[in-house]
């Protein structure tokens, strides 16, 4: 396996304890920029959970009047099909009823 070729001002990386330390100079516009991106990223993402926050609120409430709602057709549709259960075998038994009394007749 062949070493890379290291400059002669590099530290020796195999002593224990040895560090590598960059020395980078940064120019002032860049910073500024960077800073002015990052504020610019934190503070739209901010607002945009702000409004997906509204939103899921708003959701929350619908979704629990719709529930309700719900709640309230079936409750209704349940009493509707025992009133129509019960007419249906009151019909039943008005049928069977006529039908013996015109056998009585004949």
């Amino acid at each position: 396996m062949t070493q890379l070729p290291t400059p002669k001002h590099a530290p020796n990386i195999d002593l224990p304890g040895a560090r590598l330390t960059v020395d980078l100079k940064i120019p002032l516009w860049g910073m500024i920029t960077a800073a002015g991106a990052g504020f610019i990223l934190f503070a739209s993402l901010y607002f945009s959970v702000q409004a997906l926050t509204e939103a899921v609120r708003e959701l929350q409430v619908t979704v629990k009047t719709g529930n309700t709602s719900v709640m309230t057709l079936q409750s209704e549709q349940s009493l509707i099909k025992f009133r129509v259960g019960t007419n249906e075998a009151d019909i039943l038994l008005l049928k069977t009823l006529v039908n013996e009394a015109m056998k009585g007749r004949k």
